[in-house]
């Protein structure tokens, strides 16, 4: 099994708060790391920019509102704390991901104690 990394991508694919890192063509800092056609970690840049952040939340909070859900209250303390957070990143590695290749499983739900489906 070979290891993959996509490290670009349009926007739109990843969740609101990944930085772009190319504001003209779209794409994020992030990467993802592949093993066998499986998902198992992700990796981006934070977005830090309050306004960025501002306009993204604002913009999610008016698609929940016309699919008639609740919109999410902003955290002033987080944004005000954007400004001072330095350049940063993070990696996501999911355990039920992990074990699912370990294991040779083809299907997350034979990994998982919780089934999620269940719980809707």
């Amino acid at each position: 099994m070979k290891a993959a990394f996509p490290k670009t991508g349009p926007v739109s694919w990843w969740i609101i708060l990944f930085s772009k890192s190319n504001e003209a063509g779209g794409t994020a800092q992030r990467f993802e790391l592949y093993i066998g056609g499986l998902e198992l970690a992700n990796g981006f840049s934070e977005l830090t920019d309050p306004l960025e952040q501002a306009k993204r939340f604002e913009e999610e909070n008016k698609k929940r509102v016309s699919m008639g859900k609740a919109p999410f209250r902003v955290s002033k303390a987080f944004m005000n704390a954007l400004p001072k957070i330095p350049p940063t990143g993070g990696v996501a590695v999911g355990l039920d991901r992990v074990l699912m290749l370990f294991l040779s499983k083809k299907d997350i739900k034979e990994v998982q104690v919780v089934h999620f489906d269940n719980l809707i």
